[in-house]
C-alpha cells in the first residue's frame, strides 16, 4: 500500500531509513531533490525532504494528511538516546518541559504542530469535486484528536465523536499516524509529554472509585504530590522505579480500553512506554518528573 513502517534508528531524522513495501529509502544525503523524488515514488510526497538533511539543532518535516499537511518540528542534541513525542498542539508546557531537559542532557523532541488546538483538523476531497474537471474543488471537514489515531478502532472512534467517520477519513488519519510513526521510529522506550487542566484528568482518575480505574493494573500517589502530574506507564519495572523515586504513576492494565491511544498501541507492540503529564503551567515539576525520567533511561 506504499506506507512507511518505522525501524530502529538511533539517530535523528537525518539518519532515519523507511521501510516500505517493495524495498526501502536511504535518505542521499547531499541531494534533497533526489530524496525528495524518491519520497514521492514511495507514495510519501508530502514529505518536506530539505529538512532530513539537516545534521543537529530544530528543524521541520510535513507530513501530508488529506488536501493539507501538518508540521513536525523536530528537536535534538547529543546526549541521551531518548526520544520524546508531543502529539497536542496545545500543550506547550510539555513541550518547553522537553526542550529545556533535551537542551541540557540531549535527546530528540517530536512535536505536532497543526492548529494550535488539541484536535487535529483536516479536508478531504468530496466525491463532487473528484469528478469535476475545473481546478477549484470542494472539501469535507472532519476532525479527530491526535492520540487517538494509533489503532483503527480508535482512529473510528474518535472521528465519529468530533466529526464523522468514514471509510476515506479513517484510511487519511491511520496513514498519517503510520507517517508519523515512522519519523518517530522505534526508541527503546516510547516517551510522550501531555498536559492537562485542573479537575479535567488526574492519577486520580485511576482510582478505585475513579472514571478510569478498570484501565489501570497499578497506581502509586506520593504524599503530598499535586495528582494532576504523573507518569502513566506501560511497564512494571518502570512504575516501581519512578514510584520508588516520589512521583505519582499510575500502571496501564493489559486490558485497556483500546481507544487508539499511543499507550494503546505500544503495549500492543511489546514496547514500554512512558507519559510525562502535567497540568498546563506545571512547568518546572513537568522539567523535575523529565529529568528524573532520563535519570533512568539515559545514566
Amino acid at each position: 500500500d506504499g506506507s512507511a513502517r518505522p525501524v530502529a534508528q538511533s539517530g535523528g531524522v537525518e539518519a532515519a531509513q523507511l521501510e516500505l513495501d517493495g524495498g526501502s529509502l536511504q535518505p542521499a544525503l547531499s541531494d534533497a531533490g533526489a530524496l525528495a523524488d524518491q519520497l514521492v515514488g514511495f507514495g510519501l510526497g508530502g514529505f518536506d525532504a530539505a529538512p532530513l538533511l539537516a545534521q543537529e539543532g530544530r528543524r521541520t518535516v510535513t507530513l501530508p494528511i488529506g488536501t493539507g499537511v501538518v508540521r513536525v518540528v523536530v528537536t535534538e542534541q547529543p546526549g541521551c538516546d531518548a526520544d520524546v513525542l508531543v502529539l497536542h498542539d496545545n500543550e506547550n508546557t510539555g513541550v518547553e518541559a522537553a526542550r529545556a531537559v533535551i537542551a541540557e542532557r540531549g535527546g530528540r523532541l517530536v512535536d505536532l504542530q497543526h492548529t494550535g488546538t488539541r484536535n487535529l483538523a483536516f479536508a478531504l476531497r468530496n466525491a463532487q469535486s473528484e469528478e469535476s474537471q475545473v481546478d477549484s474543488f470542494a472539501a469535507d471537514s472532519f476532525a479527530v484528536a491526535p492520540n487517538r489515531v494509533f489503532t483503527d478502532a480508535g482512529a473510528g472512534a474518535s472521528l465519529a465523536s468530533l466529526s464523522r467517520d468514514t471509510p476515506e477519513a479513517r484510511r487519511a488519519v491511520r496513514r498519517g499516524a503510520e507517517r508519523l510513526l515512522a519519523l518517530y521510529g522505534e526508541p527503546a522506550v516510547v516517551v510522550t509529554a501531555h498536559n492537562n487542566t485542573e479537575g479535567s484528568y488526574a492519577a486520580t482518575s485511576y482510582a478505585t472509585d475513579g472514571p478510569s480505574a478498570e484501565d489501570a493494573a497499578g497506581l502509586h500517589l506520593a504524599p503530598g504530590a499535586d495528582a494532576d502530574d504523573f507518569y502513566f506507564v506501560t511497564n512494571r519495572a518502570l512504575f516501581d522505579t519512578l514510584a520508588e523515586a516520589g512521583f505519582n504513576a499510575v500502571l496501564q492494565a493489559n486490558t485497556a480500553t483500546d481507544d487508539g491511544a499511543l499507550s494503546v498501541w505500544a503495549a500492543q507492540q511489546g514496547v514500554p512506554y512512558v507519559n510525562v503529564e502535567a497540568q498546563h503551567g506545571h512547568l518546572a515539576e513537568q522539567t523535575r518528573m523529565m529529568h528524573a525520567l532520563w535519570d533512568v533511561l539515559c545514566e
